[in-house]
């Protein structure tokens, strides 16, 4: 599995992607999971814009939280089930408001 380095255009950290992940595939094809704030995995080897902005939504929720997030995201998902969660309706929300500065981004490193 490789990975690509870019930059948050909201936050300016770093974000890695790894590419042809078997776990994001678990979820399906065109999958991604965001992991921690760092780390993004994609079940395939490119990924939009729209799909970007609403993964690096969940990095910037997961710096919030810290160790917290992925607890907090289990919890949200056997609440109100995946769709409905609050973590997938803040990283929808967030990718509506900021779709814009993900568009053209290049891999980095």
């Amino acid at each position: 599995m490789s990975y690509s380095v870019w930059y948050s255009p909201v936050t300016g950290h770093k974000r890695r992607i790894h590419w042809n992940s078997w776990i994001a595939r678990l979820g399906g094809k065109n999958n991604c999971m965001t992991l921690s704030a760092t780390d993004i995995l994609s079940a395939d080897n490119d990924i939009n814009a729209a799909t970007l902005a609403h993964e690096d939504g969940h990095a910037i929720t997961a710096e919030k939280r810290g160790l917290l997030y992925l607890p907090w995201v289990i919890a949200a998902w056997v609440k109100d089930k995946y769709a409905g969660s609050k973590a997938e309706r803040e990283g929808d929300d967030y990718m509506r408001q900021n779709l814009h500065l993900y568009h053209g981004l290049k891999r980095g490193e």
